[in-house]
């Protein structure tokens, strides 16, 4: 249960995102679009 819901993490939700550059990148995009 606590991996499934680490694994979809809400993007509302500010939490640590895992260290992946494709995430990472859309995180960048989505913040800089808002």
């Amino acid at each position: 249960m606590i991996r499934q819901n680490n694994s979809q993490i809400p993007k509302s939700t500010q939490e640590p995102f895992p260290p992946d550059e494709l995430s990472y990148s859309n995180i960048m995009l989505s913040l800089a679009k808002q």
